[in-house]
């Protein structure tokens, strides 16, 4: 019942331009946790938030390093939501741009 009420609520949300006042509802209200963990929206949630992870830390690196190769964004582009979280941390204190890609053991 819950699922086919919130596939409606996205529909109409969609189709009446709402979509931002229903992100900020649903992020007051307590079965935001069972959003997250539904089939479907769980795994497009989690898809857009590293998408954006993603964007932010390109930003962030053309930001410190000017424009980066090809080869470095399809790098950066290949990354997981972890290894954001990573790769973001080793950009503080990164020398080079190499410096985001190198193991430390």
């Amino acid at each position: 019942m819950r699922d086919e009420a919130l596939t409606e609520l996205s529909i109409l949300a969609g189709l009446r331009s709402l979509g931002e006042e229903v992100n900020q509802e649903t992020g007051k209200m307590p079965i935001q946790e069972s959003i997250r963990n539904h089939d479907y929206y769980g795994p497009l949630i989690r898809r857009e938030r590293a998408r954006g992870n993603r964007e932010i830390l390109l930003s962030m690196t053309e930001k410190k390093f000017g424009t980066i190769s090809p080869e470095t964004r399809k790098r950066l582009d290949a990354l997981g939501p972890r290894q954001i979280r990573t790769v973001a941390l080793r950009l503080l204190d990164a020398q080079q741009i190499e410096d985001l890609f190198v193991r430390r053991y």
